[in-house]
């Protein structure tokens, strides 16, 4: 998904290997980020455009005006059936290959309109009706639009009334002082340059828990192609009812505001490019969208002026007058590591967007400045942003609500690439003490615990303490952003084992922790002796997971009894098989709340649950976001159970827990106030 199709992977390497040793030595160590794309650019062939092209329409990005009929019309036997869901998503596909402005777009708005309104969505249900309007429908048919309308008002009407009626949860406002040398930080946080650490953050004054840091817009994001249907492809927030794009069937979006955002600022000069740039893969896309966003008089320049702005400037990529800002000339400073890359890598970076480039340039591209580009100023600087991506490419992030609605599950999934220039400045810490919480393409980062004055403030890559060994978070580090991690999670190896560590496997015959790192384990008590194959113990707990989610898809068709019966047989096996702290373990508890709670099983769910909190805290610490998850989950047993103290006593610890992770301001800690409000009030009566 960051790196191109597969197939032109393999192209690329075969053509690597079939290079005279001396040019594989010029490429393996250019003189510059010029040399390096011009080098590239000088072996590319026609053969190698048109097999880019061929494999390109794979991704087809044009609009089909033969699946706007079909489309409609499966949608309308959906809504026949009362499976508005459905029904919406099919007029929504029916909209991304019709004509803009044509009849057929307007009848599928209208259709949506009712989908919509039927599922309770009325405010969208009224800008569908509008769009539909304006789009020319049919005069005669307008009397229902028109009813439509008044009914989405009343229904609007009477909510809002209920609104100013009911009891409120209170917002917190959040206290904010902007740094007046780094924008998007707060006054808390002071940068800081070392030949060590390069740029870096510190702590101004003594910052508290949950206490927000940085709050940056993404300069530039890109989505991933699996979130297409159900994200906005500009802001990124979920989409109800898409609103298509002119000239492809691919980008989608929330509203008309995002559309024309996005048409301005990138999306007319990529247009043309869909199915490319989805099989060139999101490195390539977000970089292209770097250059466009930024507009080609400041990359020129930039590109032009590199040396002079590097050496003149005691911070890379501050402004003359020593100020930090989320903004081109920061994403510009980004350290791409041309010298610490494989050649190989290079040579498919550098491969790959002169490709792209010799495409693009075949079409008029002018940029949003009017300018038209050159297509060595344009090559060298998507090249740089493609190695930047390897060490700066933050995934964002969100969390999916699945599970039964007595007791949700929340699961976190990557929904686009993005370059945070401001959020690069953090470094890592195996054992971070910051969390990032995702709005749309805004991030918000908070001070998971307190940040004595002069502390480093710590962000974590992806390889955490709680989830992985110290070796194999250090070779991750090492081979993604080229540095031995130091931290003393790592320096000091005092961290809990990786979740599938060996030693929370049990020795079959006395029940003791097995040891060992190669491929034997041996009995951690003194009076056993057994020693068995470590891949006997990993098969045992692959299949063991398998059983699981083969449990779960038993409830998910709703076979509770069948599913429960399962997952008790897993447990038992868990039992003999792994310690009580494994998170395997945890998540079979966790399942089996699941289960007794769709059953309405109340007691018993809760149980479990307590037993899945003790495993997960013991992981991942007490103030955890995962904690934070469980014990939302378990306050939702209990408040749907009516153990208003104990439910009272978990969403107070599951508040305590979210609002330092996610913020006060978060949907889940929003909830659980609304839950404490309603629970203090049963007490009181």
């Amino acid at each position: 998904m960051d790196l191109p199709v597969e197939k032109w992977q393999m192209h690329v390497r075969q053509k690597w290997s079939s290079l005279e040793p001396s040019l594989k030595e010029k490429l393996s160590h250019p003189s510059s980020l010029r040399a390096a794309f011009l080098l590239s650019s000088s072996l590319l062939r026609p053969e190698d455009e048109e097999y880019l092209l061929s494999l390109s329409k794979d991704f087809s990005a044009n609009k089909d005006p033969g699946l706007v009929l079909s489309c409609k019309e499966e949608g309308n036997a959906r809504f026949r059936r009362k499976e508005y869901q459905s029904a919406a998503a099919l007029y929504s596909k029916a909209l991304s290959h019709a004509e803009i402005g044509s009849p057929e777009m307007a009848i599928c708005y209208a259709n949506r309109s009712a989908a919509l309104f039927h599922l309770g969505q009325f405010e969208v249900s009224l800008a569908d009706i509008g769009r539909a309007q304006e789009g020319g429908y049919p005069e005669k048919l307008s009397p229902k639009l028109v009813l439509r309308r008044a009914e989405c008002l009343q229904k609007l009407s009477r909510l809002e009334a209920e609104r100013e009626n009911g009891l409120l949860p209170e917002t917190d406002i959040e206290p904010w002082e902007e740094n007046g040398l780094v924008s998007c930080a707060s006054a808390s946080v002071r940068l800081a340059f070392s030949k060590e650490k390069g740029r870096h953050c510190i702590a101004e004054t003594d910052i508290v828990p949950g206490e927000v840091l940085l709050k940056e817009e993404a300069f530039v994001s890109v989505l991933h192609p699996g979130n297409n249907n159900v994200h906005c492809h500009h802001c990124l927030r979920p989409l109800v009812a898409s609103v298509p794009c002119r000239g492809c069937s691919y980008a989608k979006y929330c509203g008309s505001a995002c559309t024309r955002a996005a048409w301005q600022s990138y999306h007319q000069r990529e247009c043309p490019f869909g199915g490319l740039l989805l099989a060139m893969g999101v490195f390539c896309h977000v970089a292209l969208r770097a250059v466009l966003v930024a507009g080609f008089a400041e990359v020129a320049r930039l590109v032009e002026e590199d040396e002079e702005r590097t050496t003149g400037i005691s911070i890379p990529g501050c402004n003359p007058d020593g100020r930090y800002q989320s903004s081109y000339r920061a994403v510009f400073g980004l350290l791409p590591h041309v010298e610490k890359h494989s050649p190989e890598f290079k040579f498919l970076c550098g491969f790959s967007v002169a490709a792209l480039c010799q495409v693009v340039g075949k079409e008029p591209f002018a940029g949003k400045d009017g300018l038209n580009v050159d297509q060595d100023v344009l090559g060298e600087a998507v090249l740089r942003h493609v190695l930047q991506l390897q060490c700066n490419a933050q995934a964002v992030t969100a969390l999916r609500v699945s599970g039964c609605e007595a007791v949700a599950r929340h699961e976190e999934v990557t929904l686009a690439t993005a370059l945070f220039p401001v959020l690069s400045l953090l470094n890592h810490s195996c054992d971070p003490n910051t969390s990032l919480a995702f709005d749309g393409r805004t991030v918000a980062v908070r001070a998971s615990r307190a940040i004595p004055r002069g502390q480093e403030i710590l962000h974590c890559y992806g390889p955490h303490r709680c989830r992985m060994k110290p070796a194999e978070r250090r070779q991750r580090l090492l081979a993604q952003y080229f540095f031995e991690c130091r931290c003393p999670a790592c320096t000091e190896e005092a961290g809990p084992e990786s979740a599938s560590g060996s030693s929370l496997f049990c020795c079959p015959t006395c029940r003791a922790p097995m040891q060992g790192e190669g491929p034997l384990l041996c009995c951690s008590s003194p009076s056993c002796k057994a020693a068995l194959p470590k891949e006997g113990f990993q098969e045992q707990l692959r299949k063991l997971r398998q059983r699981m989610e083969a449990a779960m898809d038993l409830l998910a068709q709703g076979k509770a009894d069948r599913s429960v019966e399962q997952l008790r047989k897993c447990h038992l096996e868990a039992q003999r098989l792994l310690s009580p702290g494994h998170l395997v373990a945890g998540e079979i508890e966790d399942h089996l709340a699941q289960v007794h709670a769709t059953q309405g099983n109340w007691p018993e769910a809760a149980a479990h649950l307590r037993r899945s909190i003790d495993v997960v805290e013991a992981h991942y610490g007490a103030g955890s976001i995962e904690v934070g998850q469980e014990l939302f989950k378990l306050a939702q047993v209990l408040f749907n159970g009516r153990f208003v103290p104990e439910a009272l006593q978990a969403a107070e610890k599951a508040e305590a827990a979210l609002s330092v992770q996610m913020g006060p301001r978060s949907p889940e800690v929003q909830e659980l106030r609304e839950m404490k409000s309603c629970l203090e009030e049963l007490l009181r009566g």
